[in-house]
């Protein structure tokens, strides 16, 4: 595959060897190119989230906090889990399916950072509303404390706009909006309650700010969830944080 950052550097320097253009203009366009080609172009989040990630605080930070992960059961809510334990967090792990949990609980003590009972396995289908407050008294009665709800679970989505049948925008929003704003809402109650300042994460997506071909509705959700989670965080002046 042609690097075409390292084409650009071979015309700018002919160009600027046989005078075509000042040697200046071509250091500028040059370093723009880099900045596309090794800093832009790479990324896999917007710049807010990578200038976090880079200076930000580490992951050892939350040890000994207690963390509940949604949608824990594979992909990035998984792979946060191993390395949260790896940090020392304790650990609340949640999705639809039990033994998929179980197996990412022995992941976590794998790490040598958590004990059995630093980790705790707590079934949950999202989009069941009347599980949420069941979900979360096993958390509290387990570890006495939240610090941080990790809204991981969701679904994606593919498809011409136009072809998108209804059902398919109501389904995909009901997990990946509304169930996230019902724990959420929850969760912010007691941390209102008892004063704590808790914090909110959201796995969301640059496709929430702007757009993505082909994913209306999965766009239309995570943009929706920038919004929502996002608000109640202003007025709250700083009694709780939220990260997506």
């Amino acid at each position: 595959m042609v690097d075409w950052f390292l084409v650009a550097c071979v015309l700018g320097g002919a160009m600027s060897f046989v005078g075509l253009c000042f040697l200046g203009t071509c250091v500028c366009v040059l370093l723009f190119l880099a900045l596309i080609r090794f800093v832009i172009v790479p990324l896999d989040c917007d710049a807010v989230l990578k200038f976090h990630e880079l200076f930000g605080k580490q992951p050892e930070s939350l040890k000994g906090k207690v963390v509940w992960i949604t949608g824990a059961s594979s992909g990035i809510g998984a792979a946060l889990a191993v390395r949260l334990a790896r940090a020392g967090a304790r650990l609340a792990l949640s999705a639809r399916s039990v033994e998929k949990l179980i197996s990412v609980k022995q992941h976590c003590l794998g790490t040598g950072g958590v004990t059995e009972e630093q980790v705790v396995v707590v079934p949950l289908d999202l989009v069941q509303y009347d599980q949420h407050q069941a979900a979360f008294n096993t958390v509290l009665h387990h570890f006495g404390e939240l610090d941080v709800l990790v809204n991981n679970a969701g679904r994606s989505q593919r498809g011409c706009w136009e072809e998108i049948h209804l059902d398919v925008d109501k389904e995909l929003f009901e997990v990946d909006v509304f169930s996230t704003i019902a724990l959420s809402r929850l969760v912010c109650k007691y941390f209102l309650e008892q004063g704590r300042c808790g914090h909110f994460a959201i796995t969301s997506s640059v496709a929430g700010k702007f757009g993505v071909p082909m994913s209306g509705s999965y766009t239309a959700a995570k943009h929706a969830l920038h919004v929502s989670i996002g608000c109640p965080a202003l007025h709250q002046g700083g009694r709780w944080q939220c990260t997506s």
